[in-house]
């Protein structure tokens, strides 16, 4: 036991005097790092080298609005012109808004608007009396409607309306329509007459005479009785209007003419009708050319 004792407090006293010089050899071999202490910094020096930095706000940008300069007042009456209006807004909610709008100054007859090119972004209000059209006119000119300064003036002329109530309406004479209008509605007029025509012969039963002994000459072309007629020797007419000459035949269905080759063909309803076309036009002469109308090959 005694032994033992030694030994340990040897051991002890050996690591402590190992620890001890472990220390003293660190410090030698790595210098203290001298540091300033804090109350010595100046920080407001280091706060002056740091960029101050400025927040600046961009501020929304605001819709620019003209306002339209005043222009001089046509003669004062009941029939407000209203101009420079929204034209993205649909017709009749702007009428729907004019009419809200304008009967807060008095009574409202009527909102004229439409969708053509040439009254886009106008309007015509007609108030009751020429009093309430003033007050109107004075207050709304210039006025913000949908993102637009309008113009409200008064109109050049008077609404037939307020020109019958007073009694110094005159019908205007109708404008001449151009040549181009007439032709187009004289096709529009034809059209609907032939349409017409059509289905009455459509609901009447039709009476075709067929000459006698017709079932004993037989064509040019020996072919089958059909309903599609062939026509040749087409050099010099015109297709227009030798397809207009076998419309006038009833049952006809439709013209196929093939002009490089000079030939027809004409199709009807059914064989009686086609046979009865091709009695009475076969051999005749149209345009300078003796018509050569035979049955189609089948």
């Amino acid at each position: 036991m005694k032994i033992l004792k030694k030994f340990s407090i040897i051991t002890i006293f050996l690591s402590f005097h190992f620890y001890f010089y472990q220390i003293i050899f660190f410090k030698q071999m790595i210098p203290v790092a001298s540091f300033p202490p804090l109350f010595q910094i100046n920080r407001e020096a280091i706060i002056e080298q740091v960029p101050e930095v400025v927040v600046v706000e961009q501020e929304q940008e605001q819709p620019e609005v003209i306002v339209p300069e005043d222009v001089e007042l046509l003669p004062q009456n009941q029939t407000l012109y209203v101009n420079r209006l929204n034209e993205k807004i649909q017709i009749e909610d702007m009428r729907q808004t004019l009419y809200a709008l304008f009967s807060q100054y008095g009574s409202v007859i009527d909102v004229v608007t439409k969708k053509n090119i040439k009254m886009r972004g106008q309007a015509f209000v007609i108030m009751e009396s020429l009093e309430e059209a003033q007050m109107a006119q004075q207050q709304l000119n210039n006025y913000q409607l949908y993102d637009k300064v309008m113009k409200v003036n008064f109109a050049k002329e008077k609404s037939d309306y307020i020109s019958k109530k007073e009694g110094t309406y005159i019908e205007r004479d109708k404008l001449p329509m151009s040549d181009k209008i007439k032709e187009h509605k004289k096709r529009i007029q034809e059209r609907q007459q032939k349409q017409q025509l059509n289905q009455r012969q459509q609901k009447e039963v039709p009476t075709i005479s067929i000459p006698l002994g017709f079932r004993e000459t037989k064509p040019k072309f020996g072919n089958q009785p059909n309903k599609t007629l062939f026509v040749e020797g087409l050099l010099q007419v015109d297709f227009g209007n030798l397809e207009q000459h076998f419309r006038n035949f009833y049952g006809f269905r439709e013209f196929r003419g093939i002009k490089p080759k000079a030939v027809a063909f004409v199709e009807f309803e059914d064989e009686l009708k086609a046979t009865h076309c091709l009695n009475e036009l076969n051999g005749t002469e149209f345009e300078g050319v003796n018509l050569q109308i035979s049955y189609q090959k089948k």
